[in-house]
């Protein structure tokens, strides 16, 4: 590995730290009553028993990808910049996350409803250039 790799990879690490307390003071600033959560929700944040800490310092993040419309993806760019207007700064994968999140408190009938709404979209992967 190159000191530049490496420096690159010290870079990287203190970003991901830096926002994962970011989302921890926002956690704390937007976290709702209890009474407002739902019993029958799964919990986003539950780690199987003995990872608790885990998750707070060192969970994995896993790297995906998916395909949507561009217009969908246009969608995300807009609420990007409407959060950035209102003093908001969040990443494509904050939304998704949050998108998430809110997805959770629905029952699963309804997020069923909503995923066969959708438009179908072409599976694949990227053609070889």
């Amino acid at each position: 590995m190159s000191a530049t790799t490496g420096g690159l990879k010290s870079k990287l690490r203190e970003t991901l730290k830096q926002e994962d307390a970011a989302l921890a003071e926002r956690g704390r600033a937007v976290a709702k009553p209890d009474a407002e959560k739902r019993a029958d929700a799964p919990a986003l944040d539950t780690a199987p028993p003995g990872e608790a800490d885990r998750l707070d310092k060192h969970e994995k993040v896993e790297r995906d990808s998916f395909s949507m419309p561009a217009r969908e993806h246009k969608r995300i760019k807009a609420l990007r910049e409407a959060l950035g207007k209102e003093g908001v700064l969040v990443s494509k994968s904050e939304l998704l996350r949050a998108g998430l999140a809110l997805l959770a408190a629905r029952d699963t009938g309804e997020i069923a409803r909503l995923v066969a709404a959708l438009p179908t979209v072409e599976k694949g992967k990227r053609k070889k250039r």
